[in-house]
């Protein structure tokens, strides 16, 4: 048995790669793999997200942040992926997070099927002046501290200098 099948089916990709095949090695590490031995390709990939779909009785979610850096090529293979079920049920479902980027590239020709495949798309807004305020204080009590680390007047510093925009807020504060 491998360490990925004792999860709850969720799998991290946080620094996706630029070929496939270093893209399937991340996913088959995510799983639990060794891929310096195993490799890595689409099958064994589909095998092994079989494997665990089959082990914990639901379907796979693949959660890749900073998808807008994936070629097209990339973002094909994961549409592949998609076409893959057990049981009539779906083996894996993918949540894309990345930058505006992302959704200029997905309207390529060769990234049209995907773009297709998409069920929710929600773009995250710049945030209010109070909304970022709450967000920073959500987030120091989140790390384990208190929120009077900055003053009233410092977090709304921070929100005029990042505009709300959430990165830029968490560069910020």
């Amino acid at each position: 048995m491998f360490e990925g099948g004792k999860k709850n089916g969720i799998r991290h990709i946080p620094i996706p790669q630029a070929k496939t095949r270093e893209l399937y090695r991340a996913i088959a590490a995510a799983l639990g793999v060794n891929t310096s031995w195993f490799g890595a390709d689409a099958m064994k990939v589909v095998d092994l997200l079989t494997f665990s779909f089959l082990e914990s009785n639901r379907p796979n979610l693949l959660l890749i942040d900073e998808a807008h850096l994936l070629t097209p090529s990339c973002l094909n293979e994961l549409r592949l992926l998609t076409n893959a079920q057990v049981r009539h049920e779906p083996l894996v479902t993918l949540v894309l997070f990345g930058q505006p980027a992302l959704a200029s590239t997905l309207k390529l020709p060769a990234t049209i099927p995907l773009a297709q495949r998409i069920g929710v798309w929600a773009t995250l807004g710049e945030m209010s002046e109070e909304e970022t305020i709450g967000y920073i204080d959500w987030q120091i009590t989140r790390a384990g501290g208190k929120d009077d680390v900055f003053t009233l007047a410092a977090k709304k510093a921070i929100y005029r200098r990042s505009q709300g925009i959430p990165r830029l807020v968490n560069r910020f504060a």
